[in-house]
């Protein structure tokens, strides 16, 4: 499960640089280029939105430090949530759901 979250936090640190890079280049973009920016985007944002969905859920986090594994803290996850869901609502534009129904 930690190299899944890896890869898909990979993918949209990817996708903000691509974005980034929009602000600097002063040329013109193609609508291919803006196209393949926003997929980029979109993507990004549902890797977060599942991971967001993975934090609050249930199930235990492992990572790895140093070559051996352990179990996330909560105080780890929780910081993990906070930061997710600030992404999702600057980057993303999505306000994340409460938990009042689950």
């Amino acid at each position: 499960m930690s190299f899944r979250f890896s890869a898909m936090l990979l993918l949209v640190l990817c996708a903000s640089a691509a974005q980034a890079q929009q602000g600097v280049n002063p040329k013109q973009m193609s609508e291919e280029e803006r196209a393949e920016i926003n997929a980029q985007r979109r993507a990004g944002c549902k890797a977060h939105a599942e991971n967001l969905k993975m934090l609050k859920g249930d199930g235990r986090f492992m990572i790895e430090e140093n070559g051996k594994q352990r179990e996330l803290t909560q105080a780890e996850r929780d910081g993990q949530i906070a930061e997710t869901e600030k992404i999702l609502e600057t980057y993303c534009g999505e306000k994340p759901k409460g938990d009042a129904a689950g």
